[in-house]
């Protein structure tokens, strides 16, 4: 069972390969899109831990070694790491305790690993838990208490789509849309908090949620769904995909500066059917089945091997099987678009990938390419056993 998953992909693509129109002429012209290869890996899984998870993150040594970080969820108190050159060993396990001297906090959300001896782990009570890879706690960035008023700082996560962001002495932690703020909520809502890792202080990012975007609380409670943000880094400048905009934000760390740019995915509707007020106005389901259903854009990744961004958009969809809503709504439904864009956002190219082959919420990139999770719960041949991923390379003219 170990590769038929792999092979399933492979038959349903054929030697696809999509491209997208860009709007540029000259250099933006010589890329022709992702090609999937027939490179896999595949990590054992120990005994207990779950295949679907975004808290996955490619960590590379001072000497260049690449090591593939992965935890499966919440309240599980353990970080594996896989040697990327030897993937069929067992994984080293970084445990860290959840109570005591030590302890992390008893719900945590994701992980990001920026040394061995510095693991930030967020918790859900406004602390970021500083750990090596020994488990010992070093320190806590404290975001309050349980007397700081939640309009100032709702608990941070990270994961491979919103990872916290190092830039010189500062951290930049994701923040959902806070319905604390009331009316100031759709105005005033940063879409992360700026820490001075220095002293422990933090601001709000200058960069709010889009106000056209936002869902009040009255209708957010009632709908079940709002906009979110995801984001990466790329040469100082950190760049924001929401779910229902075609349009992507950049931001400047060192200067401040915003500048917008429309990337639209030609597989997604315009923007009035994509947003979320529409979706309101014609709602005829509720909760995660919605979000089934609905398209929407999610992902963004920065190549600098490449120098390219991957965005990934979700068509709308028609989810008749019946299935865990959670777990199909994580592994992205049943296909995904993926765009390739210059560090310019222009778009050049976009490949939609087979039906119900990949799990494009557990993905990463090195040196070698795109690796992208084959671990489906529609896959005929999935395999639970392991954490499979399928190599695709940009493929470029001359």
């Amino acid at each position: 069972m170990k590769f038929l998953s792999f092979f399933y992909c492979v038959i349903s693509a054929l030697s696809f390969l999509l491209c997208g129109c860009s709007g540029q002429e000259g250099k933006s012209s010589q890329h022709i899109g992702l090609v999937q290869t027939t490179d896999t890996l595949s990590f054992p899984l120990p005994d207990g831990f779950k295949m679907f998870s975004d808290y996955i993150f490619l960590y590379t040594d001072s000497a260049s070694h690449e090591y593939l970080l992965y935890r499966d969820r919440p309240k599980n108190p353990q970080i594996l790491v896989y040697d990327v050159e030897c993937p069929s060993d067992n994984p080293t396990v970084i445990k860290f305790q959840r109570e005591g001297p030590n302890g992390v906090g008893a719900q945590t959300v994701g992980f990001f690993m920026r040394s061995w001896d510095e693991i930030y782990i967020p918790n859900t009570v406004l602390e970021i838990c500083v750990i090596d890879s020994s488990g010992i706690l070093n320190r806590k960035i404290i975001l309050g208490d349980e007397n700081t008023p939640r309009e100032n700082a709702l608990w941070t996560s990270s994961n491979s789509s919103h990872p916290f962001i190092f830039v010189n002495d500062k951290m930049y932690c994701y923040q959902n849309v806070n319905k604390f703020k009331g009316e100031k909520e759709v105005t005033e809502s940063p879409v992360d908090l700026i820490v001075n890792l220095k002293d422990g202080t933090f601001v709000p990012s200058p960069l709010c949620y889009p106000s056209d975007l936002v869902v009040p609380a009255e209708l957010c409670k009632k709908a079940g769904l709002n906009v979110h943000a995801h984001r990466c880094l790329s040469n100082d400048k950190i760049v924001y995909s929401f779910w229902f905009s075609h349009t992507l934000y950049e931001y400047d760390v060192n200067t401040g500066a915003i500048r917008k740019a429309v990337a639209k995915s030609r597989y997604l509707p315009d923007e009035k059917a994509l947003s979320p007020f529409n979706r309101l106005n014609n709602r005829q389901t509720d909760g995660f089945d919605e979000a089934c259903e609905m398209p929407y854009y999610r992902h963004i990744y920065y190549d600098k091997y490449r120098r390219v961004f991957y965005r990934f958009a979700y068509p709308p969809n028609k989810n008749d099987i019946k299935l865990n809503f959670v777990d199909y709504l994580f592994v992205g439904r049943n296909t995904a678009s993926i765009m390739v864009l210059d560090e310019d956002l222009n778009v050049l190219s976009e490949t939609l990938l087979p039906e119900n082959c990949f799990n494009t919420s557990t993905t990463f990139i090195n040196k070698d390419g795109l690796w992208i999770s084959c671990n489906h719960m529609l896959n005929p041949g999935l395999d639970e056993d392991h954490l499979q991923f399928v190599r695709f390379e940009l493929k470029t003219e001359n």
